[in-house]
């Protein structure tokens, strides 16, 4: 897989404080290289199986903070099954 990374996220200032660290980590660069990586089966298999581990059980309710694109949310929505409750954020 390759990403291409922008001239902006090249020159960001080190993270030496909070407000550059967000700056990184909360721009359009970022969240459409997640869009990117979310799409691969690696990617859907290796969250398959944290959910598996995390002793979540279908028919629960659960909530994915910072859901982004929402894949990930639809992959807990797959696990917890038609009686189970994803929420967003």
């Amino acid at each position: 897989m390759h990403i291409e990374m922008s001239d902006r996220a090249r020159t960001s200032p080190a993270p030496d404080s909070a407000s550059a660290a967000e700056r990184r980590w909360d721009s359009p660069d970022t969240a459409s290289a997640y869009a990117v990586y979310a799409q691969y089966p690696w990617y859907q298999n290796a969250l398959r199986t944290l959910l598996r581990l995390s002793g979540i059980a279908p028919g629960e309710a659960a909530g994915d903070v910072g859901s982004g694109s929402g894949r990930g949310s639809l992959l807990l929505a797959e696990h917890l099954g038609p009686s189970g409750r994803v929420i967003g954020i």
